[in-house]
């Protein structure tokens, strides 16, 4: 089985060193192998036990590569799998190289997000149905904008772009064993500049703006988040004085949660003016950022926004959705 024979010496200080590169005998020149750290799912060989490349060491578990299982019992219970198991009984396409067990996953099938016990690069459940690994944590990120400017009073002129950006990050906190402790929650917003140099109000009169951290709520856990913010004091007499129009309350509203089979679900409110994208984002196997577009709304008239007036296109009302990913 390849596996590592060492012949007793009769010698005072006789023991075994083991380095990154080479296992020798002390006060030997004897190179007993050599042997690269790393070995089968990017995990650290221990050779000191069964030899080289016969068993793998991770941060929550120690793995045997001939039987293809693991020493520790798996302290998540699945009723189809044995708790020794590893990689879904399938190392082919599974990976683990931490042996921690607990990742988002976007499925290749439908596109929902979910939690999934597992850091393989890619997952296969016992139905055949894949799953690509998103990392340990994903943001939820909404940007309110102005795209077209083809009927804005001063057309191009600075008026259009970014109006409001929010970013609520929902990273997933381990235990010692690898398994899902707590969803931890950060937020955070960036609010758009008029010809770059002038910022919108931080906040509107009346509205809220706050967020509310993933938390467990019976078996499932939800959170939440809302931001306003409108133009300017200056620009918002100018609206009103010069152009006889009014200010617009920019805002978005987003529910979170996830069920108790740690499926994400969203829900977003925001107003009809402007243009409204969500996106999740996520740390790719690459370490490159990349998202996922789940929402967009193209945005209404500004003049039929602004202008007062009466008539059947004067939008008024929030435009909800909710989203099953």
């Amino acid at each position: 089985m390849g596996c590592l024979k060492l012949t007793y010496r009769q010698e005072p200080d006789f023991r075994v060193i083991y380095s990154k590169k080479e296992l020798t005998l002390k006060n030997s020149s004897e190179k007993v192998y050599n042997s690269y750290l790393y070995g089968f799912n990017g995990q650290e060989q221990d050779v000191e036990v069964y030899g080289n490349g016969n068993l793998n060491t991770a941060e929550f578990w120690e793995y045997d590569t001939r039987l293809g299982r693991r020493w520790n019992l798996d302290p998540i219970d699945f009723t189809w799998l044995s708790p020794y198991a590893t990689f879904n009984l399938n190392p082919i396409l599974n990976l683990d190289k931490k042996g921690a067990k607990a990742d988002w996953f976007q499925s290749d099938s439908d596109g929902s997000v979910e939690w999934i016990d597992s850091e393989a690069d890619w997952y296969t459940d016992v139905d055949g149905d894949s799953y690509t690994n998103l990392g340990v944590s994903i943001k939820i990120y909404t940007s309110s904008d102005i795209k077209l400017a083809s009927d804005i009073p001063l057309s191009k002129a600075g008026v259009d772009g970014l109006k409001l950006r929010c970013e609520y990050t929902i990273e997933g906190v381990k235990k010692s064993d690898g398994t899902l402790d707590y969803y931890k929650t950060t937020y955070g917003t960036k609010i758009g500049k008029t010809f770059d140099k002038v910022k919108g109000a931080s906040s509107v009169k009346g509205k809220i703006n706050d967020y509310i951290a993933v938390t467990k709520a019976g078996s499932s856990w939800v959170g939440a988040f809302e931001h306003h913010t409108e133009v300017n004091c200056v620009e918002k007499w100018g609206l009103e004085n010069i152009l006889g129009a009014k200010a617009v309350d920019v805002n978005v509203s987003v529910m979170v949660s996830i069920s108790s089979s740690s499926k994400l679900e969203l829900s977003i409110s925001h107003g009809t003016y402007p243009s409204v994208d969500m996106a999740l984002k996520y740390e790719s196997i690459d370490d490159e950022e990349s998202r996922i577009n789940i929402y967009n709304y193209q945005q209404c008239s500004f003049m039929y926004t602004h202008v007062p007036r009466v008539s059947a296109l004067w939008l008024t009302s929030n435009k909800e959705e909710s989203l099953k990913l």
